[in-house]
């Protein structure tokens, strides 16, 4: 950013053995620490911390009620790919074996009708028993 001048040119200059923007980086440093210390005194980044811990409790906690969805969702688009690679091996019209149009569109129909059905269906509630 130093370079781009962004920031001012002084924060370009480069480490001569390991060409690291040294003074950015211990700048960057200094002024963390410094945030880390006065966090313990002053009450509104001590606020801005403990929210932005709350926010990853919260995150966390949701991501866990809903972790089996998001591995139907996964697996799900494994399946659709490792199918969509069958679709274009064995059924495109660019490569053998050679079926009639009304073979594929058949096919087409019938993976219509199920995924239709797939997602009317997924989105019900169980009963609880």
């Amino acid at each position: 950013m130093g370079r781009d001048n962004v920031l001012h040119p002084r924060y370009a200059r480069l480490h001569q053995t390991y060409r690291t923007p040294w003074l950015a980086t211990l700048l960057i440093t200094m002024l963390g620490l410094l945030l880390l210390f006065l966090s313990s005194y002053l009450s509104g980044i001590k606020t801005v911390i403990d929210d932005s811990v709350d926010v990853h409790r919260l995150l966390k906690a949701r991501l866990r009620h809903v972790s089996s969805d998001l591995v139907t969702l996964i697996v799900g688009v494994g399946v659709l790919l490792i199918w969509a690679g069958f679709v274009e091996s064995f059924l495109s019209q660019y490569h053998e074996p050679v079926l009639p149009y009304s073979i594929k569109i058949g096919f087409g129909v019938v993976e219509f009708v199920l995924l239709t059905l797939f997602l009317g269906r997924a989105g019900l509630k169980e009963d609880a028993a």
